[in-house]
């Protein structure tokens, strides 16, 4: 579905079915506001009717939609479009395009650093101590004395270590996400994994790194990559055109130009 007309949809839908919440409300709705100062919050949605539902997060007329589904634990989604007053909401499916509120609220966003979202453990990017791919970045990095440093090597392994799954991709569900100790241990994915397991990594390192996703002139289709603030900049890296050209035996280079790279969404 086309993304500002899914925007407009839920606009609709908040001021016209607002006082209708609960004739359509299937699950309750949960919100953990401690993390606000990192720019993140966690929603946990439970229902007893399985149906699509949505997580929206919008500043003035820029928005992001998430599928969610009805879990006992909260999920974390950022605040990526910067400082200001925010409208979050979870909206339950009702029949095909239609959504209805089942929730929605203001949320008031103000960082010194609005790069230390990027930092954050969110639903697409998840990181813990207990992760294994923590563990690895930790033993990886362990005797690596600079950013720089610890970038390249979580970066060449990455690159060295992992292969496309060309077979994934033929059979990908519409809500996938990666579950980031899957991937790493079959060292096997598409560039959305690459991309959130060496998010999650240099992430649990205390590194600034975005899941990007758009259009770039190296690959056809819609490709995920990342970029990583490297001495005051964001670099753009794509581990997953590297990885086939490592393959390949071809010679690759870290950082990619930013010309050929069109963001479409980023976390």
């Amino acid at each position: 579905m086309n993304k500002k007309l899914f925007v407009i949809l839920l606009v609709i839908i908040i001021s016209v079915m607002a006082s209708a919440v609960n004739l359509y409300a299937a699950g309750t709705v949960e919100f953990d506001r401690s993390n606000l100062a990192k720019g993140v919050i966690g929603v946990k949605y439970t229902s007893t009717v399985e149906k699509k539902t949505k997580f929206l997060v919008q500043l003035g007329e820029k928005s992001y939609q998430y599928n969610i589904k009805s879990a006992n634990k909260f999920v974390y989604f950022p605040f990526q479009l910067g400082n200001g007053e925010y409208t979050v909401g979870v909206f339950e499916n009702i029949e095909g395009t239609k959504y209805a509120p089942v929730v929605t609220e203001k949320v008031n966003i103000k960082l010194d650093d609005s790069s230390k979202v990027f930092l954050n453990s969110i639903q697409l990017v998840e990181w813990s101590d207990k992760m294994n791919t923590v563990s690895l970045a930790k033993e990886l990095s362990k005797n690596k004395t600079t950013e720089k440093e610890k970038i390249e090597v979580l970066y060449q392994y990455m690159v060295q270590q992992f292969k496309y799954d060309f077979e994934k991709v033929k059979d990908l569900q519409y809500d996938y996400i990666p579950v980031i100790d899957e991937v790493l241990k079959k060292k096997l994915g598409i560039c959305y994994d690459y991309s959130a397991v060496l998010a999650s990594m240099l992430r649990s390192q205390n590194i600034k790194c975005k899941l990007v996703m758009g259009y770039t002139t190296n690959v056809k289709e819609f490709h995920a990559w990342n970029e990583i603030f490297v001495d005051g900049k964001w670099v753009t890296v794509d581990t997953t055109y590297d990885s086939s050209m490592f393959g390949a035996k071809v010679k690759y280079s870290f950082e990619k130009s930013k010309s050929d790279y069109t963001m479409s969404m980023e976390y």
